[in-house]
């Protein structure tokens, strides 16, 4: 693993950015088009939002998430309002953005039909995930119900249906098998417990334990750490 820190979160949403813009720009020069996975939460909206000034050709680059809270857009909970509100604006709004929401009661009857529409823009070119202080990344808790299923390495879905072990919360994520498809990998962390769980997930050996391990083992990924 390749780890950055920064001084401020003002220089790593930056140099977050930069870099992104750059492979999504390389990622269009040599396939006319390009896909971006972020994740949600409050974490990310400094760096979204400077990612939104770059300029590449945003018209032909799709963002999606790396997971989503079943809810609807009109949602305070939704990720994809919050990426629409920091993204989509500038001159990113150009971009496709692609909601992994789908309204149906819950992400088991609709999994199959977003995994569908979203099928066209994948693999993914470039990946930003979050990490919890609980080892979690996008939606692939510990514990969670559905976990072993989006883990395993002879499930061929990019997406699963995951439900919180402890409140039962309706969430979609991507898979392992979407992660190890993705070309480039960033892990966005801030905060000094962050940093603590990340060196207790190196020493973790369970994937189920730590699935932020998934990301860490991928051989194109770079951690950026701010305090």
């Amino acid at each position: 693993m390749n780890i950055i820190r920064y001084e401020t979160p003002d220089a790593q949403a930056e140099n977050l950015a930069k870099a992104v813009a750059q492979e999504l720009d390389d990622a269009v020069g040599k396939r006319q088009k390009a896909t971006l996975a972020v994740p949600g939460g409050t974490t990310p909206g400094l760096f979204l939002t400077r990612l939104s000034l770059e300029d590449i050709d945003w018209s032909k680059v799709t963002v999606t998430l790396t997971d989503e809270r079943w809810v609807p857009e009109t949602s305070e909970r939704s990720n994809f309002a919050l990426l629409r509100d920091k993204l989509g604006r500038n001159k990113a709004k150009e971009a496709r953005f692609f909601p992994l929401y789908r309204d149906a009661p819950t992400p088991e009857e609709a999994y199959r039909e977003v995994e569908s529409a979203l099928s066209p823009h994948l693999p993914i070119d470039v990946c930003v995930v979050g990490m919890g202080e609980d080892m979690h990344t996008a939606s692939l808790f510990p514990r969670a119900e559905g976990l072993d299923e989006a883990l395993s390495e002879d499930n061929p879905c990019s997406l699963a249906p995951i439900r919180l072990a402890d409140s039962g919360e309706m969430r979609l994520t991507l898979t392992a098998f979407a992660f190890n498809q993705t070309a480039l990998h960033h892990v966005l962390i801030k905060g000094e417990n962050k940093i603590k769980a990340l060196e207790q997930a190196e020493q973790t050996p369970s994937l189920g334990d730590a699935p932020i391990r998934l990301i860490f083992n991928q051989p194109r990924t770079t951690i950026h750490y701010t305090a």
